[in-house]
């Protein structure tokens, strides 16, 4: 009789039942390392040493480093849960909220580490800027093409991505004062109207 999923994880390492949750460990661990170390230098070794497993669970969690490394982002760059059909019910700016859900991620302790770790890694390595540009389009789609008679949604996608990234490189990595000090209300407010032009007005 074969071996369930969870008999065949325990011999590959997992810790004992009250441990917490490995896979997540793992995906947490991985965050650090590639905030700490980037694509290029990171380790499913090193991750796996900080997640107290051994590196065959991590690979039977995740495959490959580009395969976790694309979870760590996604994991990271996903919005809180507040949903495109609410933002539409809520009346308001609709790029306002999608910069101030982006800026509350980023904004937390491993999640902070983890997006520096993102824009190391996309610079140096083009593996880690094509999983990048593949999530990016993947969370902005959505919002951009949410009004059937917009057009351009690439460009639009690209756009609102420049708004993203560079908000959150300009307050979370160089943390220059005008822009790193504000609350993330401020800085939304500030930076929404042009997200929303991008999103909804002709270009």
């Amino acid at each position: 009789m074969g071996r369930s999923r969870s008999q065949r994880a325990g011999r590959l390492g997992r810790r004992p039942k009250g441990s917490g949750n490995p896979r997540l460990d793992i995906l947490r661990a991985a965050q650090r390392e590639f905030g700490r170390r980037g694509f290029d230098r990171a380790s499913i070794r090193a991750v796996a040493r900080r997640a107290k497993v051994n590196s065959a669970l991590v690979y039977h969690y995740y495959g490959s480093k580009d395969r976790l490394f694309r979870e760590s982002l996604r994991d990271m760059m996903r919005p809180p849960p507040k949903g495109l059909g609410e933002l539409r019910r809520s009346g308001g700016d609709v790029g306002t909220e999608v910069v101030r859900m982006f800026l509350e991620r980023w904004g937390r302790g491993n999640d902070s580490m983890a997006f520096r770790g993102l824009l190391r890694s996309a610079s140096t390595s083009d593996e880690a800027a094509a999983i990048l540009k593949g999530l990016i389009a993947q969370l902005v789609t959505p919002y951009a093409s949410a009004t059937k008679r917009v057009k351009h949604i690439d460009r639009r996608v690209a756009l609102v991505a420049s708004a993203l990234l560079g908000a959150g490189f300009v307050r979370f990595v160089i943390q220059l004062p005008g822009l790193a000090s504000p609350t993330n209300e401020d800085v939304a407010g500030w930076i929404g109207p042009t997200v929303t032009r991008y999103l909804r007005h002709p270009l």
